[in-house]
């Protein structure tokens, strides 16, 4: 079973953690999203996700990842659905990361895939 179930509906990514991953399986799976097509919105469902072990050293080696990626490469808008605190305080961890070094557009953090729906302005299709 896949740790991480993505759908790509038009220009959308929809990617849902269903079992505690770690940095490895983080950076392997955005190297491999980002060594294929792209697409201009990514959501990241974390409802279901165990935490695990993420530090601050984590969120910059995400991002050094990130910041080799050319610009026109990057996602336009993402969307971090995370219902419970620690999701919450993490997801937020990661991004500020990623704002400080300008490698974010537009980023939101919420807690519902209904609140997700209606920051994005769209619906939001969930991989089974």
């Amino acid at each position: 079973m896949a740790k991480i179930k993505t759908l790509t509906v038009g220009e959308m990514t929809v990617m849902r953690i269903v079992q505690q991953v770690s940095m490895d399986d983080l950076l392997q799976f955005m190297t491999a999203y980002y060594a294929g097509r792209p697409t201009r919105c990514m959501v990241w469902d974390v409802s279901q996700a165990p935490m695990g072990d993420f530090s601050s050293a984590d969120a910059s080696s995400l991002n050094t990842l990130l910041a080799a990626i050319p610009n026109s490469d990057l996602c336009e808008v993402a969307v971090v659905i995370a219902p419970d605190d620690m999701h919450f305080g993490m997801s937020r961890m990661f991004t500020a990361h990623a704002e400080a070094k300008g490698l974010v557009r537009k980023v939101g953090i919420v807690r519902s895939h209904a609140e997700a729906e209606s920051w994005l302005g769209a619906p939001i299709p969930l991989p089974d």
